[in-house]
């Protein structure tokens, strides 16, 4: 190992650190994947926008939400799939990693046709849960049963994914699902501008998903050729569901957290006025994803990790996957603090622009994600997940009641200021502390390693954009702001704040850049 705990290389070239995360191909791959996701919401919004106008462009968002809930059915086994397999894989034992593949896998095919019939039964309800012009319900099962098919599909890609991931080819399936995302953005370009409605939307969704999962299928075979289809064993399905039932839980109170919103203002304001508030939260969640991509990116090691009893990597991970995510936070929150209102305008157009009230608490629930994220990765890789999964449940049903009151009486800007109490009651303070005591970190040692580090970093970068604000005030002024806010920060922080972690990652990160078009070539 070298000095950083991502390390780029294994300690032993003759016999690789299985549970060593490395900065290369992997993660840039990674950020390039979602990166390919936010381009492709960054052109299909719009396009979309136009095509249905705003009402029918609510009541398309409200319908994938409804039918989003359907991907619950894979019960967790995604994850199951990862943490076991990078622990069986931590102890060198193949045949085990592939007889639990096996056993999933069966999972997974009764998965695909539960999720079908709840897509049908979505499809059959959602015009009584929200209202559906006359002109349009002739569409909504169709169009639900499309997308509640590329949910399906996409089960079966999370699962390939997992396995992938477990045994180290990340730049490989992260290149499917980029190519996922360039064949999603054309197809729903075509059924836009096409004027194919709802119905065209989700037959893009669907096609793309199947073409992608088969690219999936042949990059699994060709990563683990020896792998047969044979009847699973028990003890290994036994192991998955007493993993997956707390999984299952954790994805459930997730879902309801962050999809039932929309559902909520269509329900009870009508689909109009959830246009707005998608837009906003499509930015700030869709930027979300790129800041918890390195914890994601542990989640097999640390289980790896746990296996080996390895506590020392374990600690050094957390702490440093934790002080980048709240670094990257920090920057993305300085950034749109200053810019968001041109940046949304000049996406969506100025109708489309959601309250800066709304907007102010969607960037403090970034905040809370950047705190909560690390902890939660560590706890489901290594055991924490039972008592995540409770707390996780109790922060859904307190979000969804807080949700329904607080609409009627504040509106949309209720809604989300229910996700953040909900959030700051429950998971804020009990995964970190979880985290902390299961790796015997102390509070100060906490804040030593993260929050300390970054605060000096974002008062300079927030201080930088308030002076650049004063004298520029016009939109184009507020993007120089947000420039110079999270141009600072990043200065300042890698100055003062940044460890020899961070500089040895940003080493690896830089080699990875330049060296990415030979590795992909070569994984190509």
């Amino acid at each position: 190992m070298s000095g950083s705990p991502l390390s780029s290389e294994s300690a032993s070239a003759s016999a690789p650190d299985v549970n060593a995360p490395r900065v290369g191909a992997g993660a840039l791959s990674g950020f390039a994947a979602l990166a390919a996701g936010v381009v492709a919401t960054v052109i299909t919004t719009p396009v979309v926008l136009h095509a249905l106008g705003q009402a029918r462009f609510g009541l398309w968002v409200a319908l994938v939400a409804a039918v989003s809930f359907a991907g619950l059915l894979d019960f967790g086994f995604s994850q199951a799939v990862a943490r076991f397999s990078g622990e069986h894989r931590a102890r060198h034992d193949p045949k085990a990693v592939e007889a639990f593949i096996v056993a999933t896998g069966a999972a997974y095919i009764i998965a695909f046709v539960l999720v079908l019939l709840a897509t049908a039964a979505i499809g059959t309800v959602f015009p009584v849960i929200v209202h559906v012009p006359s002109a349009d319900r002739g569409v909504v099962l169709i169009g639900a049963m499309l997308v509640g098919l590329a949910t399906a599909l996409g089960l079966w890609m999370a699962f390939f994914g997992a396995i992938l991931h477990a045994h180290q080819r990340l730049p490989q399936a992260n290149t499917i699902r980029a190519a996922y995302w360039v064949c999603f953005t054309a197809l729903t370009v075509i059924a836009a501008l096409g004027g194919w409605g709802i119905v065209g939307l989700a037959g893009a969704m669907a096609a793309s998903a199947a073409v992608s999962c088969v690219a999936f299928v042949l990059l699994v075979r060709r990563t683990l050729p020896e792998l047969r289809i044979r009847r699973p064993q028990r003890t290994y399905v036994r192991q998955a569901l007493r993993y997956s039932l707390f999984m299952f839980m954790v994805s459930a109170g997730a879902a309801v957290i962050f999809e039932t919103d929309t559902l909520v203002i269509a329900g009870f304001l009508g689909a109009a006025a959830v246009t707005s508030y998608a837009i906003a939260l499509r930015l700030t969640r869709g930027l979300t994803g790129f800041l918890h991509k390195v914890p994601d990116v542990l989640f097999p090691f640390y289980a790896g990790m746990q296996a080996a009893r390895d506590r020392r990597r374990l600690r050094e991970n957390f702490l440093l996957s934790a002080r980048l995510e709240l670094a990257g936070a920090a920057a993305v929150m300085l950034g749109l603090a200053f810019a968001w209102r041109p940046l949304i305008a000049a996406w969506v157009g100025p109708s489309s622009v959601v309250g800066s009230s709304v907007f102010a608490l969607a960037l403090t629930l970034l905040l809370f994600e950047s705190l909560v994220h690390p902890a939660a990765v560590l706890a489901a890789a290594t055991g924490g997940e039972r008592r995540m999964a409770m707390v996780n449940t109790s922060e859904a049903v307190l979000n969804l009641g807080l949700s329904i009151v607080f609409v009627i009486r504040f509106g949309v800007v209720g809604v989300i200021a229910a996700t953040v109490i909900a959030q700051a009651l429950t998971n804020l303070w009990f995964l970190p502390s979880w985290a902390m005591r299961s790796l015997q970190i102390s509070v100060r040692q906490y804040v030593a390693a993260t929050l300390a580090r970054v605060v000096a970093p974002a008062s300079a970068g927030g201080l930088a954009g308030l002076v650049v604000a004063q004298f520029f005030r016009s939109d184009m002024g507020r993007i120089m702001a947000a420039t110079a806010a999270a141009g600072l920060f990043v200065a300042v922080y890698l100055r003062i704040g940044a460890g020899v972690e961070e500089r040895g990652w940003m080493r690896g990160l830089l080699a990875a850049i330049l060296a990415a078009p030979r590795q992909l070539r070569r994984a190509a």
